[in-house]
């Protein structure tokens, strides 16, 4: 994965982890249980994405 430098690309992030999350219940690999699971990382994941998208400041360095 690649740096993410902007809040457009987060927000761009956080708009993949929800189809995917979206097309999970479609997976016929995985268990209900590990869906279960996946899910959950999944719900995690954009939680944490949108406090991150409050506090993202307008320009961002991570090499600093």
């Amino acid at each position: 994965m690649a740096f993410i430098t902007t809040k457009k690309q987060l927000e761009a992030y956080k708009e993949r982890i929800e189809h995917q999350m979206e097309l999970l219940p479609l997976s016929l690999i995985f268990s209900e249980e590990d869906k279960g699971a996946i899910y959950t990382i999944y719900r995690d994941l954009i939680e944490i994405c949108d406090r991150r998208i409050k506090s993202f400041p307008e320009k961002y360095n991570p090499f600093l």
